[in-house]
């Protein structure tokens, strides 16, 4: 049995002798070449195990000259029939000893190899972890409500349109992305931006022309809700599906923000309220619908205008004089009653959308069968503002609205406490949820602050 210095050029140029002759490294003791006389050279292992009297030859993989000619009947992954070049079969080698000392069987250790395989097979993935995340999402689970169809339709679209350029990572086991698979598939939309439909709404194949920074943060966001998940509900037994994810670590990191967050700054002036309430209504290309819908948010302290847009005329009651929106804001989107009193002002604009849509389910709708658009009162504002009536004017949107009715409650001198009850915002924790969890007990104190709104209201739309 021949001891020699194995090299890469000694291997190559080995000529197969009339018997099989074994060639031992001197460098890793046990290890050596058994070249038969067919031209096979197999890298095999001579080891003693412990507690055992004979030497044992384990075949760890084939040596070929030209790795362009490597077996195709050789199985990759499958121990002692993988194509291992002297550096791997060294490194193989060295791991193997080290077991066999440690009282390790290689056959056991091959048995539970291809079991581990076998299990690996069938984990997750990557997509397969998106997907099952918003089939999650689309239902409701403990206090959180599902997430809207909008919602829900927009996740849908990034992980079939915004990410098709990584098909292949898509495609990977969830357990095995790193973070540089996520910046790999981030950074198309980053730089890029990506491609509008061909046809319909946002067609003409545009794209932004420094990428699209706000979209990137929002798949990246995705990425993170969906690892975070999976990484709780590998064993949950509530879960719906079968498939094993294996997670070990969260590989989307968030240290760096993708798009800046400017604070909004804008309000109306008290000219420019007045001149928006007066014409919005007799705006070219502005329907009566949402028109009033303005008006209302205007008229109601400044609401979330998708929280009004959704509420049927069962959610209203004129004696009352009260209005119930459900608020799901928040972290859980956990559910919440927020009742918001209606002015004279407010009752009117309902009176007169009546004739229009008193059959229907919504007060705002346009074809009875949905409400308008969340993007309807962006564009109307839009439009106004191209107008005779707006133009020169600062852009704003329906937020700005909101913002301009804060700061009229803070003119005369509503507290915040009552403005953020008014506009609901942020008024959370463990007492909000469990103690004053009772939405009718605040209508006197909103009631106060929305009269006082109501008032300043008619200051400035009542002058000339």
């Amino acid at each position: 049995m021949p001891v020699v210095n194995l090299t890469t050029k000694l291997l190559d140029n080995l000529k197969p002798g009339e018997k099989q002759t074994d060639y031992f490294d001197s460098e890793v003791k046990g290890l050596a070449l058994r070249l038969s006389p067919g031209g096979t050279a197999t890298w095999v292992i001579a080891r003693r195990m412990p507690g055992e009297s004979s030497v044992s030859r384990l075949k760890i993989g084939r040596y070929f000259r030209d790795r362009a000619k490597v077996s195709a009947s050789l199985t990759p992954g499958s121990a002692g029939w993988r194509a291992l070049t002297l550096k791997e079969a060294r490194e193989e080698a060295r791991e193997t000893i080290k077991r066999m000392d440690a009282g390790i069987h290689p056959r056991e250790h091959r048995k539970a190899e291809r079991v581990q395989r076998a299990a690996d097979s069938e984990l997750g993935t990557l997509r397969q972890l998106l997907l099952e995340y918003i089939d999650y999402r689309s239902k409701p689970s403990g206090n959180r409500r599902p997430a809207g169809t909008r919602q829900i339709g927009e996740w849908r679209r990034m992980v079939d349109s915004d990410l098709r350029r990584g098909q292949d990572i898509l495609d990977r086991r969830a357990r095995d992305i790193g973070p540089g698979d996520i910046a790999a598939l981030l950074r198309p939309i980053y730089e890029h931006g990506t491609p509008r439909p061909k046809k319909g709404r946002g067609s003409g194949g545009r794209r932004s022309v420094d990428g699209a920074k706000g979209q990137a943060a929002k798949v990246r966001t995705l990425f993170h809700a969906a690892f975070v998940w999976g990484l709780a509900a590998e064993h949950s037994l509530g879960r719906r599906t079968g498939t094993r994810f294996a997670l070990g670590t969260n590989p989307v990191l968030h240290d760096e923000a993708l798009v800046s967050s400017n604070a909004g700054t804008r309000a109306l002036t008290d000219n420019e309220l007045h001149g928006f309430w007066m014409s919005i209504g007799s705006t070219p290309g502005i329907g009566p619908v949402p028109a009033a819908f303005l008006r209302f948010t205007i008229a109601t302290g400044g609401q979330r205008p998708w929280q009004i847009l959704r509420e049927p005329w069962t959610s209203y009651d004129l004696a009352a004089r009260t209005v119930r929106l459900t608020d799901s804001k928040g972290r859980g989107g956990m559910a919440r009653e927020h009742v918001v009193p209606l002015t004279d002002r407010a009752i009117e604009i309902l009176t007169e959308l009546w004739p229009f849509t008193g059959d229907f389910t919504w007060p705002f709708t346009v074809n009875g069968k949905a409400p308008i658009s969340e993007t309807t009162p962006n564009g109307a504002i839009a439009k106004w503002l191209q107008s005779d009536h707006g133009r020169g004017i600062p852009a704003f949107t329906p937020r700005d609205l909101r913002r301009t009715c804060a700061q009229l409650m803070q003119r005369v001198g509503i507290s915040e406490e009552s403005a953020n009850r008014l506009q609901s915002h942020g008024l959370t924790g463990v007492t909000a949820k469990h103690y004053t969890n009772n939405p009718d007990l605040y209508v006197p104190e909103k009631r106060v602050a929305s009269d006082a709104l109501d008032a300043e209201l008619a200051r400035i739309l009542d002058a000339p």
